[in-house]
């Protein structure tokens, strides 16, 4: 590879992948391409993360490793928020600590957005060591275009290291260092209005790792603040919307405050009510009426069918 090649950084969060990271590094190191740097952040770990990291760095200068300032939140996306501060390449690759490169990984992707006028481009993920449908839903380019209200709405999806993104697209783009999931959906979301000029190619060049424990973990939290990446991201993004997508999203949302028979106390009440207001007009007098009777009893399905338009 020549060495005028355009830099790539690739940005990994990391917290207590001391076991992990130096497989996933390796991979890295294995790129057909190697004009790139890859920037380690970690986000406080407690293993001997540093141990790990000091012996790669020492190895290969291409490699940096960083630990996550206070002046950024705790978690990954204040790792890279910070990751991406430090890097310097011309195009952007988000990965994350436990998981593979084939060797063609970046090469692919490169190729990709250099050969076209797109600002980012997009390949597959499967798992490595599992044979799991949980990405089934993902990647169906073939019946829906690359654009907000596709995205918005999950008729299209990706998972965060299936990317490369111009730096010049991504430069004023941040993950939201308050959400604790959905955060690849919200930093997602703000991308397409930014760019909806992107670029599918079906090819695998990302393993992940599959760990019964973590999935079950994460179905769990995303079921308990999947809500709040819904509603911000909607509050940020929403004036891009056609008023369908907006019903569409909005309703997905008090779908789940529903089912929680709760408006969580991060959402500001007053606001909540006020979009649904301004939305659903008329309608909005049964959906609110029926909150408040869902909270003391299932019954009175009328007023569901009501809210719902059913």
């Amino acid at each position: 590879m020549k060495s005028s090649s355009p830099l790539v950084s690739v940005i990994i969060p990391t917290y207590n992948r001391a076991h992990l990271i130096g497989e996933t590094l390796d991979s890295i190191i294995a790129q057909t391409y190697v004009n790139w740097e890859c920037i380690v952040v970690d986000d406080g770990s407690t293993d001997n993360t540093d141990t790990v990291m000091q012996r790669y760095i020492e190895e290969d200068t291409r490699i940096q490793y960083h630990h996550r300032p206070e002046a950024h939140l705790p978690g990954g996306n204040g790792a890279r928020n910070y990751g991406f501060k430090k890097s310097i390449g011309e195009y952007i690759v988000w990965f994350d600590s436990d998981d593979l490169m084939t060797e063609n990984h970046i090469q692919v992707k490169i190729e990709m957005i250099t050969s076209s006028e797109n600002d980012f481009c997009i390949t597959r993920t499967k798992f490595f060591n599992h044979h799991n449908s949980i990405m089934d839903k993902f990647y169906q380019f073939d019946k829906y275009s690359i654009n907000l209200e596709n995205y918005i709405l999950q008729k299209i999806n990706w998972i965060t290291m299936d990317i490369i993104i111009k730096r010049k697209t991504a430069i004023n783009l941040f993950f939201d260092e308050n959400l604790k999931c959905g955060q690849e959906y919200n930093y997602f979301s703000k991308m397409l209005i930014i760019s909806s000029n992107g670029e599918f190619k079906n090819e695998v060049v990302t393993l992940r790792r599959f760990d019964e424990n973590t999935i079950s973990q994460n179905i769990r939290k995303k079921s308990d603040c999947k809500l709040l990446s819904r509603w911000f991201t909607y509050l940020e993004v929403s004036a891009r919307l056609s008023l369908k997508t907006k019903k569409d999203l909005l309703i997905g949302i008090y779908t789940h405050v529903i089912r929680i028979k709760k408006i969580p106390k991060e959402i500001s009440k007053i606001q909540f009510v006020s979009q649904i207001t301004k939305i659903f007009k008329l309608r909005a007098i049964f959906m609110i009426t029926y909150y408040y009777v869902s909270k003391v009893t299932n019954r009175f399905y009328f007023l569901r069918k009501l809210a719902f338009n059913e």
